[in-house]
This record gives structure tokens, C-alpha cells and sequence, in this order.
């Protein structure tokens, strides 16, 4: 082990220095600085649930999450990563933060006990588990789902240039609000289900016509005074419904009149 791992940084602090070769952060407060990672970067579980930031870091090899919290590795500073492995077997969410001005070319998530939070820029995603996965104002060029029973959430202002649900990925959910967009999607899964989150009759008629959505989820209620032809299996407090091809008003989240 003493071999493979080059370096251990066990002190909080900030790094301007590091040896070449496989290096592991197992504590938290930790921040590295215009270095060169010749290897792989470790995030163990001795960080816990605070923070590690990447300031124009270069890796060479793999960025392996293991610790970590839901505010913690940060990459920043014009930072270069060929591809992140998320795989966290503690308790906690954790969350990858990532720069405009940064350079991420792929994120694996392959395990996790709770939340992985991916915010920023990332140019592919792969979710490997059914870990849950939170995307936050993030942009991706191409996000794939591969696992059975998959929870995929896209927030806030979320970009998907393209979505692929593999066959693999039986059961998939992905869950879009309203501001969250897929491009391109490409749908290959049994029962995969793509739903909108919306709070307004603006939300849900745009939520109506987007081809890749199958369910619309009602969040709080909202007055419609026009009636409205649903294409989409809708879903409330109580349950979701299949009204689709007939007119509807729906006066708030628990009430529906349905017209031929």
C-alpha cells in the first residue's frame, strides 16, 4: 500500500507541492493549489463531511470520491480532470462543485449511501447504481443512466444536451423542474419514467407538449380557468392519473374535472 500511495495529506492546509505518483487527502480543510497530480487523487473517508477545494489542479490520472460532504470538493481555478469516480460508502450526501473555467471530461457514479450532487460544468455522466443522483444548475453534453432503478434528479436550471437510458437501466426515474431541460433524448429502457415538477399552468402546458416527458408531477396548487388536452400521466398528493387524450381543468392538486 505504502508503494502505491505516494503521498498521504493527513493536515489541513493549503498545497502548492505534491510528489509524483497516487496521492490521498484523509482529512478535511484540505486545499491544493497550481499542482500537478502525476496519478490518481484520492478523496478518502477520512475528509467526512467538510470540504476539499481543487485550485488549478491538473490530474493525470482518476479523482476517486470517497469522502466527502454535501458542500465539499470543490474544483476550481481552471482545473483539469480526466474523469471522476464517485463511490462513497459513508453515511452523507456528497456534492462535486465544478467551474465554468474548468475542464471535467467524464464522472462515473458507481456507489453511494446517500445523495450525489453534481453542480457546475461537466462534459459526461454515467450513473452506474441506484444512487441517487442530484444534478444542480449543472450543464451536461451527455448524460447516460445505466442501473436499474436509477433516481436521476434534474434542478434548478439543468442543460442535458443528450440523455441516453441504457437497457440496462429497467425502472429508470428521472425527475426534470420545470426550468431543467433535455435536448436529445434517448430513451432504450422497460418502464423508465421521465417526470416534470411544475407550479404554474405555464409549466404544465410546456411540460404537456415536451416530447420527453412521460409524467407531469403537480407541485402545490395553482387556478387554470382553460381547459387542456393531456398527453401525460399526472401526479398529485394522492396519486397520479392517466387522463391522457381527454380535456381537463384542474382547479388545484387535489381536484380534477375531466371532460369528454
Amino acid at each position: 500500500m505504502y508503494n502505491i500511495i505516494k503521498t498521504y495529506i493527513s493536515e489541513p492546509g493549503s498545497y502548492t507541492e505534491v510528489a509524483s505518483g497516487n496521492i490521498i487527502i484523509n482529512t478535511a480543510g484540505v486545499t491544493l493549489c497550481d499542482v500537478t497530480v502525476n496519478g490518481d487523487l484520492i478523496i478518502g473517508d477520512g475528509v467526512g463531511d467538510s470540504e476539499v477545494i481543487l485550485d488549478n489542479v491538473i490530474v493525470t490520472g482518476r479523482l476517486i470520491v470517497r469522502g466527502g460532504g454535501e458542500n465539499s470538493i470543490r474544483i476550481t481555478g481552471g482545473s483539469e480532470i480526466d474523469s471522476i469516480i464517485i463511490s462513497k460508502a459513508a453515511s452523507g450526501a456528497v456534492r462535486v462543485y465544478v467551474t465554468a473555467d474548468c475542464s471535467v471530461d467524464m464522472v462515473y457514479v458507481n456507489d453511494g449511501a446517500d445523495d450525489i450532487i453534481l453542480e457546475g460544468f461537466f462534459n459526461s455522466v454515467t450513473v452506474q447504481s441506484a444512487t441517487p443522483v442530484v444534478m444542480s444548475d449543472a450543464t451536461v453534453n451527455l448524460l447516460s443512466i445505466a442501473s436499474a432503478g436509477a433516481t436521476v434528479a434534474l434542478e434548478g436550471n439543468t442543460v442535458v444536451t443528450t440523455a441516453e437510458i441504457t437497457e440496462a437501466a429497467v425502472g429508470a426515474t428521472v425527475t426534470m423542474d420545470a426550468g431543467a431541460v433535455i435536448s436529445n433524448l434517448e430513451n432504450n429502457a422497460d418502464d423508465a419514467n421521465i417526470a416534470c415538477n411544475v407550479t404554474s399552468f405555464a409549466e404544465l402546458q410546456s411540460a404537456n407538449d415536451d416530447v420527453n416527458v412521460t409524467a407531469i408531477n403537480i407541485v402545490g396548487s395553482f387556478s387554470i380557468t382553460e381547459d387542456i388536452t393531456l398527453s401525460k400521466t399526472i401526479c398529485v398528493a394522492q396519486g397520479c392519473y392517466a387522463y391522457s387524450g381527454k380535456r381537463h381543468r384542474i382547479i388545484d392538486d387535489r381536484d380534477f374535472s375531466m371532460y369528454q
